[in-house]
């Protein structure tokens, strides 16, 4: 079994726009170890999209919140730097781990992987 990595919690203290949360995650793009981010948020009834590493993403949520899992909390400084830089009207961060091992199949998570979403292919 593979052992567990950690997850940071960042709460933004106010509802990040479309614009702020694709600029968050285009940041985040830059910081190596992550693995994965999960925005959480209540649903709504229209479709949005941003822009993360040159491909769009449909937002069917109000992000309220990050979860981002690290290989190890050796980036964790980095996360706080590119917070401090995105939310100046401040943010919270929890380490621990947010997510379940198995999940549920009717979760209201967007979750982008790094090895899927982020990375840009060969060529680009």
């Amino acid at each position: 079994m593979e052992a567990e990595k950690p997850e940071v919690e960042v709460f933004p203290y106010r509802l990040p726009s479309d614009e702020t949360v694709s600029r968050f995650l285009n940041l985040l793009r830059e910081i190596r170890g992550i693995s994965r981010v999960m925005m959480h948020g209540p649903s709504i009834f229209y479709r949005r999209s941003i822009k993360v590493g040159g491909k769009e993403i449909v937002l069917r949520i109000q992000v309220g919140k990050f979860w981002v899992e690290m290989e190890s909390l050796e980036q964790l400084e980095a996360l706080r730097e590119v917070c401090k830089q995105v939310f100046p009207y401040g943010f919270e961060l929890k380490v621990g781990r947010f997510t379940r091992v198995k999940e549920a199949l009717s979760g209201r998570r967007l979750v982008l992987r790094m090895d899927t979403c982020f990375l840009e292919e060969e060529g680009e």
